[in-house]
C-alpha cells in the first residue's frame, strides 16, 4: 500500500528508518527513499491509496512513477484502502 497523499515527498526524504524508529536491524541503515523504493520495486501489486486527497495531475505523475519504477505490477487505485481482495491475493 503505497500513501499516494505523502509519496512524492516521502521519496524525495533523506530521513534514514532509524531517526522514525521503523528499523527491525540496528544494522539497518536505509532512508525512508530507500525503503519506498524497495517496496515499489518488488511488488507484484500495489495500492495507490488515498487518492480522493490527489488532484488530477498529481494522480498520474505518482501512478506514472510507480509503473516506471515496476512496470509489471498491477497498480490498483483506492480511497481508504478499499479495494476488492480477489484483487490483491
Amino acid at each position: 500500500v503505497v500513501d499516494g497523499s505523502r509519496f512524492l515527498a516521502e521519496l524525495h526524504s533523506l530521513q534514514s528508518l532509524r531517526q522514525r524508529n521503523w528499523h527491525a536491524d540496528p544494522e539497518d541503515e536505509r532512508t525512508i527513499s530507500h525503503l519506498l523504493c524497495d517496496q515499489v520495486e518488488f511488488a507484484n501489486v500495489i495500492v495507490l491509496n488515498k487518492c480522493d486527497l490527489l488532484g488530477k495531475e498529481e494522480r498520474r505523475e505518482v501512478k506514472d512513477l510507480i509503473q516506471t519504477m515496476n512496470p509489471t505490477a498491477r497498480v490498483l487505485e483506492s480511497e481508504f484502502s478499499s479495494v476488492p481482495i480477489s484483487s490483491v491475493l
